[in-house]
This record gives structure tokens, sequence and C-alpha cells, in this order.
């Protein structure tokens, strides 16, 4: 192979810097190392706070591999569709287990942020121990989040577009029952004061969530999985989420 190369230099000189670029741009295509990695851009869940804590606690690992974050927020099914054919770079924060229907893409296996599922009411609470505790109930919960989808399988639930949808059911009756991550009760509850709508503790799901890269980043992984251990070890992705958690509060109550 070298005779080769060398052979073409010696032979054809105006064509060095071709097959130099040539070269290079193999050896970057195959680790996975490219101009566009110091910008990425992740799809993710759109209106979900617990989403707007993931983006912040990504954006300081990525800025510590000097990369910059866009982050794209879509409706659930159709941002998981984008970046599984790779029209993006990954997907921002998901539970685990994606990557069993979406194949193109690859968990970076260090939790990222925690999604708590809230059973939320209306006028009267009631009593909430795992899933079993809803069965029976007629249950709504929103199209593509993953968690309340598997937690729900078998039951007589709505799947519906939007969180409005989703509240929509709970007051009119066609929902005795709705399922949220806790940043979005929050928002319902501020939003909704006049509904009477009841947060039932304690969450019916505790769940981590981990980042997803296509696997034309498959390189990546590894580089990024000892960010976020560092950052882990350090307290800084607790501290983010907690800080994070507190913005958004304060928002919500503005």
């Amino acid at each position: 192979m070298k005779k080769v190369i060398l052979h073409t230099f010696k032979s054809h000189p105006k064509r060095n810097y071709h097959v130099i670029f040539m070269i290079v741009a193999c050896l970057l295509y195959n680790t996975g190392i490219t101009a566009d990695n110091k910008k990425m851009t992740f799809t993710t869940l759109d209106g979900a706070n617990v989403q707007k804590i993931s983006a912040n606690v990504m954006r300081d690992a990525y800025r510590r591999l000097d990369i910059s974050v866009e982050i794209k927020e879509l409706p659930a099914r159709r941002s998981i569709a984008m970046a599984n054919t790779g029209a993006v770079d990954g997907e921002l924060s998901r539970v685990s287990g994606l990557e069993k229907n979406f194949t193109s893409l690859i968990p970076v296996k260090v939790p990222v942020n925690f999604i708590e599922g809230m059973v939320l009411s209306k006028d009267k609470p009631i009593k909430v121990n795992g899933w079993d505790s809803i069965k029976g109930l007629k249950i709504a919960i929103r199209r593509g989040v993953v968690f309340s989808e598997r937690g729900t399988k078998g039951m007589d639930v709505q799947v519906l577009n939007s969180w409005n949808s989703i509240i929509s059911a709970l007051q009119t009756g066609r929902a005795d029952v709705v399922v949220v991550p806790r940043t979005i009760a929050t928002q319902i509850l501020k939003k909704y004061q006049s509904l009477n709508i009841i947060t039932n503790e304690p969450p019916i799901i505790s769940l981590p969530l981990f980042h997803y890269l296509h696997k034309k980043h498959s390189s990546m992984v590894p580089r990024l999985e000892k960010v976020l251990k560092k950052m882990q070890a350090e307290g800084a992705i607790m501290n983010i989420i907690e800080k994070s958690r507190k913005e958004l509060a304060s928002a919500t109550s503005k």
C-alpha cells in the first residue's frame, strides 16, 4: 500500500493534494470526526421541561468536547424518526431500550437525567402504587412518550397528540386519569388551576434518561461516556438538574 501511494506521488505530483485530501477524508470518516462535529443537532419531544433539563446537561457535556449543540423540538414520533434516519445527529434523551426498535440509535450509557411519571386525576385523589393501580380506569397519555406507552400497554388507554388534548380528555370525563412527566404536571397545575386537577403521589414510575447518538457517530460514544462519567463524579449532572428545575419552577410560577 505504501509503494502504491509513493508511486502515485512520484508519477503524478499534481495529484498529490487530491490523494492527501482523500486519505484524510477517509480517516476522518472512519473516526467519526468531521467538520460538522463542531456543531451537532439533536431532536427531542416538544414542550417537555424534562428535556429542557437534559438539554442543559448535554450542552455542558458537549462544551467540554468543544462542540456546540442545537436542539430541535418536535412531536415525539417524528423526533425519534429523524434521529433514527440520521437527518440529525441523535436524540437528546430518552428512556433505555430505544435502540431495540430504532436500530440506528446508540445509547450513551451514563444517565443524563431522570423522569418521574405522575398520575393526574380530577376532583378526587386516587391511590397510586405502580401500573396495576390504574388498571380498570380510562387513561390518556401522549403519543410517543415511551414510558407511558410501555406502562399502560393492554389497558384502556387513549393515545393523544398533545398535552392539551390529554387535559381535555380528563376535563370532559373521557379519561379518569392521565399519565405525564412530573415537569409537565407542574405546568398543567399552573395553567389549569380552575379544573381542580390533582397530582397523585408517589410517582407511578421513575426512570433514568439516556442520550442517543446516530450510528454515524459511533466512535464518539466512548468519548462522551468518559465526559459524562467525570461530570457524574463531580456532581455536575445533579447540580445542573437541580438548578434547571428551580429555574423552570420559577418561570412557571410567574
